[in-house]
């Protein structure tokens, strides 16, 4: 996981639960296009994070796949461009009637988990090396000075 997703997902991870306006607002922007939503797209889609709000309505011979993170990015875009309908590209979207919501998922659960056991296991690692060679310095010494 890149540092942007991994940003993006500590700030739903200590809310809990987030507005879509909010975290569009909230994300740093290089581009100022869909682009922007690539690592959002992927936490939802990976399932790390949870999506409440609606996905556009799709031609009959289109069905959202698993893999569609730019359909996904594109729907954020409209988010980030306001309420009331909007369209971006190909994808249209009624915002702010019911103001959707990304939270934490049970894999986003797991994630920060994993990560601080791994950090407590990398500082008692460090502790008990440092230790060592406190030891064995005193130690060698002890052996030459006698």
């Amino acid at each position: 996981m890149n540092r942007l997703q991994h940003d993006v997902l500590k700030y739903i991870y200590e809310r809990n639960e987030v507005k879509v306006r909010v975290l569009t607002g909230a994300m740093e922007r290089k581009y100022n296009d869909h682009r922007d939503f690539y690592p959002l797209a992927g936490l939802v889609l990976e399932g790390f994070i949870g999506f409440t709000g609606g996905l556009p309505t799709l031609r009959q011979d289109e069905t959202i796949t698993h893999q569609d993170a730019y359909l996904l990015s594109r729907v954020f875009q409209c988010y980030s461009q306001g309420t009331g309908n909007q369209r971006y590209q190909e994808v249209t979207i009624l915002t702010g009637a019911g103001e959707s919501d990304v939270f934490i998922a049970a894999k986003g659960l797991l994630y920060f988990h994993e990560y601080k056991e791994k950090r407590k296991e990398w500082w008692a690692v460090a502790a008990l090396g440092l230790v060592s060679a406190i030891v064995a310095g005193c130690v060698t010494g002890a052996l030459v000075a006698s």
